[in-house]
């Protein structure tokens, strides 16, 4: 909250344009730095591995698939709103969609994808009606995924479309739910049925915090490491510390459903207000109203699978989104 509070106090909305360059150039260093970093696998990088995403430091692997698919997706989003030349957008959407592949990470893959389409819906100013398409995608790429067709993806990539959990890969797909990424997703799965039983004892104030009971400063491998600890150590670790992978579960579980409900309505109210400017306004408002809808929708994505009420960058751009909505748009800017 901290971060959110600093927000408010010291972004100055006159500087909009100049924090959205800054954003760009800044993930742009960032995803090229990762690529490095993964491709040559470096465990420290100067400055680069201060990265912290959860109370348990989940070792160098986790963080270096994370920070690329952060920098990437900030990326993918800058150029689907702001790059107008045609050859420097493609090479760019391009070279985001890469390190998403090499970085490994589902989550900023899929959500990749999935921005691609919403950017496309959102500056078409066709929302309404484009409900039932995306609904209708989502369910099509739903039910491809449980089909011998993810074989044909080369088995170094496989892990980026396999996300549910061992019961779901039968048959020819069988050897898949012997997979890292299927027991990942069976581990969140846990975790959320035992949240969901805490939350039941204190659904109001919640469970607060305890500290975990293993060491999770692995030098080696992240999946080796964990592999070491009890499967019931682990999730009771993940459940006492809220690193649930589920922001939303977490916020419930730590601080009590009225907080989760305070939160769930001011992420998605701020959405809306921020896509329902960027159907009136026209120049370069529209664009920022657009880029920080996509920003916003690339967050709430991002908090059905993971935690980031742990994460600095969230709660400051939640902040500066705030206040480019109540100041912002109502200065005149410059058709571009």
């Amino acid at each position: 909250m901290v971060a959110f509070f600093c927000g408010l106090t010291l972004f100055d909305v006159s500087i909009t344009e100049k924090w959205i360059d800054y954003y760009f150039k800044f993930n742009l260093a960032i995803m090229m730095v990762s690529v490095i970093v993964i491709l040559f696998d470096i465990g420290t990088f100067p400055f680069f591995n201060t990265f912290s995403w959860s109370l348990i430091q989940e070792g160098n692997g986790s963080k270096k698939m994370i920070i690329a698919g952060i920098s990437a997706a900030s990326v993918l989003l800058y150029t689907l709103v702001f790059v107008n030349n045609k050859q420097r957008r493609v090479a760019l959407i391009f070279l985001a969609f890469i390190v998403l592949l090499i970085s490994g990470s589902r989550i900023f893959f899929l959500s990749g994808v999935f921005i691609l389409l919403v950017s496309l819906v959102v500056k078409a100013r066709i929302f309404g009606k484009s409900i039932l398409i995306l609904a209708g995608t989502i369910a099509t790429a739903t039910y491809i995924l449980t089909t011998p067709v993810i074989l044909l993806i080369p088995e170094k990539y496989q892990r980026l479309v396999i996300v549910f959990p061992p019961e779901y890969y039968t048959g020819k797909l069988a050897h898949l739910s012997e997979s890292a990424a299927a027991a990942s997703t069976s581990f969140r799965l846990n975790i959320w049925n035992m949240a969901l039983k805490k939350i039941e004892e204190h659904p109001l104030i919640g469970n607060g915090f305890q500290a975990p009971m293993a060491d999770y400063n692995f030098e080696g491998d992240i999946l080796e490491g964990f592999q070491k600890i009890p499967a019931e150590i682990l999730e009771r670790d993940f459940l006492i510390t809220g690193n649930l992978h589920n922001t939303f579960f977490s916020i419930a579980y730590l601080f009590g459903v009225p907080a989760f409900l305070f939160f769930l309505f001011f992420f998605a109210r701020l959405i809306w207000l921020h896509y329902n400017k960027s159907t009136i306004l026209d120049g370069y408002n529209r664009k920022v109203a657009i880029f920080i809808t996509l920003v916003l929708i690339q967050y709430f994505i991002t908090t059905l699978t993971s935690d980031v009420i742990y994460d600095l960058q969230f709660f400051f751009t939640l902040a500066v989104a705030v206040k480019i909505y109540i100041f912002y748009y109502k200065t005149e800017q410059p058709i571009r």
